[in-house]
């Protein structure tokens, strides 16, 4: 699973509904299952889970990326 910065909350998704604040605590998303998923269909990018912002788990974690330098 990979962390995303959006606190979990229901779609249809709102710019303006607080989800994006990083101070709130609430569980934040979880993206796209892991080596752990016991099915395909958590493999999906798509796919969303929460967690608290604290868990630390083998399976949890992020993606680094960068701007193309040009």
């Amino acid at each position: 699973w990979e962390w995303v910065s959006s606190a979990y909350a229901p779609y249809p998704y709102r710019e303006d509904d607080g989800r994006e604040e990083q101070a709130t605590g609430l569980p934040r998303v979880l993206r796209g299952g892991s080596y752990a998923s016991t099915s395909p269909h958590y493999l999906r990018g798509a796919m969303r889970s929460r967690s608290s912002p604290g868990r630390r788990s083998a399976h949890i974690g992020f993606r680094v990326a960068r701007s193309p330098v040009g």
